[in-house]
């Protein structure tokens, strides 16, 4: 995926002091699909890496990050790891990553209120639509299944 190939080394080295650090996150993403990867890109420049990591679904880097999600749930759609331990996935995952950056945490309200809600679900849906349609995840899905059926 563009934007973290050169980037691994150097994010995982300092890993393990932002794993515990208050007020630090974790988003995982599909890194076979394409828009999943352009997503995450925009992360990395709108959001410090003090406050969020962006890594890729199966990476040495998720595992070490966020160890406690499973290869199954982060092949099908975008997750977002607490810094308390909660996660959140799809629409929700989106909205609360896009208001770690100061950017869009003045837009806040709009972002909580019913209709911000709303459109956010209806993006959300399209998206996973066009990810459908193009069959770019159809890969991390499949294995994320075969992985699935050798756990116990």
């Amino acid at each position: 995926p563009r934007g973290c190939r050169g980037q691994d080394a150097s994010r995982l080295a300092g890993a393990p002091d932002r794993v515990n650090a208050p007020g630090h996150h974790v988003a995982i993403y599909v890194g076979g699909c394409s828009l999943c990867s352009d997503f995450a890109v925009l992360l990395r420049k709108l959001v410090a890496p003090a406050v969020l990591d962006v890594v890729p679904c199966g990476s040495a880097i998720q595992k070490k990050l966020a160890p406690q999600v499973e290869l199954r749930e982060c092949a099908l759609d975008f997750m977002l790891v607490r810094s308390d331990g909660g996660m959140l996935k799809g629409v929700d995952a989106v909205r609360e990553a896009l208001l770690l950056s100061s950017w869009f945490r003045r837009m806040r309200p709009l972002f909580m209120s019913r209709m911000g809600m709303f459109a956010a679900r209806i993006i959300h849906l399209g998206a996973r639509r066009r990810r459908a349609r193009k069959g770019c995840c159809g890969k991390a899905k499949a294995t994320a299944e075969n992985q699935a059926e050798k756990l116990p």
